[in-house]
């Protein structure tokens, strides 16, 4: 089994892609500070989507086939993170995922 994509740096869009044999792992694993997050559409497959984020500015989480599984979603003061309809999170049961100083939309 192995993973998808990881990434830590610069902007990560993903359009009709198919992840396979990675039902232990990640689809898609994105961390640090530094990175623009946007998925976009046509995604499938097995794993999940894994946050592990500080949002700058404003950011949005769209509807895709894979499910975000956030480890700490970190929003500062002054940045805006807003969350699609029909956008499915997956949160292990007695954790917090999310450092909400900012703004939050669901």
């Amino acid at each position: 089994m192995g993973r998808g994509i990881v990434t830590g740096a610069g902007a990560l869009v993903t359009t009709a892609n198919t992840f396979a044999n990675i039902a232990s792992s990640y689809a898609i694993s994105v961390y640090g500070g530094a990175t623009s997050f946007e998925n976009r559409g046509g995604n499938g497959g097995e794993g999940a989507i894994h946050l592990d984020y500080v949002v700058h500015g404003n950011a949005t989480l769209q509807k895709d086939g894979l499910p975000y599984a956030p480890g700490t979603l970190t929003i500062p003061f002054g940045s805006t993170l807003s969350i699609s309809p029909g956008v499915v999170m997956k949160v292990p049961l007695g954790r917090s995922a999310f450092d909400v100083e900012g703004t939050l939309l669901i």
